[in-house]
């Protein structure tokens, strides 16, 4: 059967971050498979990165999360399933506030948590029309069920959990492997993230008040953004210079070297915004334990005590703790890699899920027929 589908998402390259990124990968994923499939995004000035699956949409209004598309309708011609990304708003609003005239796959990401100025706007579409949103997608995602339960979608879970699939994000496990580590003095641990406003909540300063604190651990920052700067200049601040590298943006070949040699990968975010941790599971992949906090979903990505240390979030104070752990105990690293990379091929195959999302879109034709 020949399946036309429609991703929608609000961030694509070169402004991508874990939602984008995600439905990026399900899209090539399913091109693979032989799926006529494109990713729409808003389109801007800044969209300079071409790819053969992104269809820039004319847009009036693009901020943050949201947009206001031109010609919003057309978004359900010449396809069987329209699949989105949610938060998106403006969008969203569009596409479910009445009946969607075909087959409509949300996939519920997370609960948005801006600050300033956007959060009672955020805060009015939640408690007023998220729930009559969702109510009218024909299936809806969630990359765990333990963050959907956490979440402001949990009554909706409840009332009807039929209707949910839980489907995980996945990464390619093929391309992310381990390598032989070359163990040295202290840890050298590894971060990665968009180092902008938008993206404060995965707890960077944390990382570096730990580092303050444990002298014996190094570190290196993949990633860019408006904050990089400043973090650079606090780090010289800190007289942290001679133990953390910033790199920037790498090629993914230098990404998979990179969690490759680190002994640890630190993803201490700090609120519900981070909902999964495709960082966390490339790290695993590649067979690097995870320092992550305890939060609703992450906590499904990081087995404590196996692949990784989970600690409360937002605590400095845990993250070193995690951190002098570790450096106790080298051996563990060795044993934590290997059950991370266990762990990934267990529940994460690329394949095994791609197989997952295909059923899915299947059935919802065949109900149709």
């Amino acid at each position: 059967m020949s399946l036309r589908v429609r991703h929608i998402v609000c961030l694509a390259l070169p402004r991508l971050g874990g939602m984008g990124a995600a439905a990026l990968r399900w899209c090539e994923g399913l091109a693979e498979r032989g799926v006529d499939v494109e990713l729409v995004v808003p389109e801007t000035e800044s969209l300079m990165v071409k790819h053969p699956l992104i269809r820039p949409w004319p847009s009036y209004l693009v901020l943050g999360n949201g947009a206001v598309f031109a010609s919003p309708r057309k978004l359900f011609d010449d396809t069987d399933i329209v699949h989105l990304h949610y938060p998106f708003f403006g969008v969203a609003e569009f596409l479910l506030m009445i009946r969607p005239p075909k087959l409509v796959v949300v996939t519920f990401h997370m609960d948005a948590e801006p600050e300033g100025w956007r959060y009672p706007f955020v805060w009015l579409q939640r408690k007023l029309l998220q729930t009559t949103l969702l109510r009218n997608a024909t299936r809806l995602q969630v990359s765990s069920f333990d963050y959907l339960n956490h979440s402001s979608a949990a009554n909706l879970y409840r009332e009807n959990p039929a209707k949910w699939d839980e489907l995980p994000f996945f990464i390619d496990e093929t391309l992310f492997i381990p390598a032989e580590k070359a163990r040295g003095e202290g840890i050298h641990a590894l971060f990665v993230g968009v180092l902008d406003r938008a993206h404060a909540f995965k707890g960077i300063e944390h990382v570096l008040e730990a580092l303050s604190l444990v002298p014996s651990v190094s570190l290196t920052i993949i990633g860019d953004g408006d904050r990089r700067a400043a973090l650079e200049e606090r780090v010289r601040t800190m007289r942290l210079a001679d133990r953390v590298t910033f790199l920037g943006k790498v090629s993914q070949e230098n990404l998979i070297r990179a969690y490759q040699q680190a002994d640890v990968f630190l993803f201490p975010s700090t609120s519900r915004a981070e909902a999964f941790g495709l960082v966390a599971l490339e790290a695993q992949a590649c067979g690097t334990p995870v320092i992550a906090s305890n939060l609703p979903g992450v906590r499904t990505v990081v087995r404590d005590g196996e692949t990784g240390i989970l600690i409360e979030p937002g605590s400095t104070a845990a993250l070193v703790e995690a951190l002098k752990r570790i450096e106790a105990d080298p051996a563990w690293l060795e044993r934590a890699g290997k059950l991370a990379r266990a762990h990934v091929e267990a529940n994460y195959r690329r394949d095994t899920l791609l197989d997952r999302q295909i059923a899915i879109y299947t059935r919802l034709c065949e109900s149709l027929s």
